[in-house]
Order: structure tokens, then C-alpha cells, then sequence
């Protein structure tokens, strides 16, 4: 089955409360505002305990882009968990894509502006116009990849380590999780590994 899954979720947070935190004049409504986001999120989170369990069980590694509300990404509860890789999107000059999420549950970013991707309506072309959480994660996913390939046995604990150690710290308006750098990653996992090369393609 599949040991990396990326996640994409269009499901916000309540809009109202967020945007009454955002426009909060004082600490203490804001974070009266932020108790109340808190209190809603918690039960969400127990709804996906299932599927955390299982993926931990398992072995797979879940990325998630962690929103584009401008917000803490502690609202987000499957950041919040701390049970997944959560990205944040940064832009071409490694400043915060404007909407991503930000904060301490941000595990590491990624590029997510401009972003050239494909979509399933054959009437739009591929070009670069999207931006979003939504286009980082999956480069962090394909790195995650990449690690698993060259030890498939990497937990989400050392995957998390290893891409936040390696990872390339930001200044940015908002803080975010490091650069994802995907050389430096490998290059870890086979030092960790006691290797200092991939492995050799299977003879045919």
C-alpha cells in the first residue's frame, strides 16, 4: 500500500470566528476568539484518530498542506495533532506565500506561488497561475519519497527530524517551518544509514 499520502483538505475553519480574530482589537479578545476556534477544532481532531492510528501502525508518512486562512496553523487540527508533516507555502523569494498558515505547527514549507500544475478540468491549460499549501505539499511528499526509498523503514518521528534539521531556516514576516532542502535530507538519511551512497539498481 502506500507509505506516503499528500492531503489537501478544502474544509476551513469556522470564517466568522476567524475573521473576528483577525480584526480582534485587544490580546484578550483575540484570545478569547482563539479559545473558541480551539474548542471547535478539538472534536475534529478525534475523528481522524482513527486514521492517525492507523497510518502510525503502518508506517506512512501524511503530509498536509496546512491552510491558506493567514492564521496560526494551530486551527488546523491535523497540524495541531503533531502527527503529520504540515506545510507551509513560501514564494520564489523564500518570504510566506501571503494566505499560508503560519506558526509553530508549521513542520517545514515549501515553494506554493506560482506554481505550475495540472487540474482535471481539460478545459484549463497547465500553466503556473496556482498558489497555495495546496501546491507546496506535494513537493515535501515526493521528498518524503524519496527518503522512504532509500530507508523504507523511516518513521515519522526521524522523517520529521530529518527534514526540519536539514531544512533551511526563513526570516519571514510570520514564521514558518524550514526551506524543505531535499539533497540535504538524503544526504542525512544515509549518514544515518552508515552509507554514503543510494543504493545500486537491481541487476535485470
Amino acid at each position: 500500500g502506500a507509505k506516503i499520502i499528500n492531503m489537501s483538505f478544502g474544509k476551513d475553519p469556522d470564517a466568522d470566528l476567524i475573521k473576528k480574530w483577525k480584526a480582534a482589537k485587544t490580546a484578550l479578545e483575540k484570545d478569547d476568539l482563539a479559545d473558541k476556534m480551539m474548542d471547535q477544532m478539538l472534536p475534529v481532531i478525534d475523528e481522524y484518530k482513527a486514521v492517525l492510528d492507523r497510518a502510525q501502525r503502518e508506517g506512512v508518512i501524511l503530509v498536509e498542506a496546512c491552510g491558506n486562512e493567514d492564521i496560526p496553523a494551530r486551527f488546523d487540527p491535523l497540524s495541531f495533532s503533531g502527527r503529520i508533516v504540515s506545510v507551509a507555502a513560501t514564494t520564489i523569494d523564500d518570504g510566506r506565500y501571503e494566505m499560508s498558515n503560519y506558526g509553530e505547527y508549521t513542520s517545514v514549507s515549501a515553494p506554493g506561488k506560482h506554481i505550475y500544475s495540472g487540474i482535471s478540468d481539460p478545459s484549463k491549460k497547465y500553466d503556473g497561475g496556482y498558489s497555495g499549501t495546496s501546491m507546496a505539499a506535494p513537493h515535501v511528499s515526493g521528498v518524503v519519497a524519496m527518503m522512504k526509498t532509500l530507508d523504507p523503514d523511516l518513521m515519522l518521528g526521524e522523517v520529521l527530524d530529518i527534514l526540519i534539521e536539514t531544512g533551511t531556516p526563513l526570516t519571514t514576516d510570520k514564521p514558518i517551518g524550514p526551506l524543505v532542502n531535499a539533497k540535504a535530507a538524503l544526504e542525512e538519511v544515509l549518514k544515518r544509514k552508515g552509507s554514503t551512497a543510494p543504493p545500486k539498481k537491481p541487476a535485470e
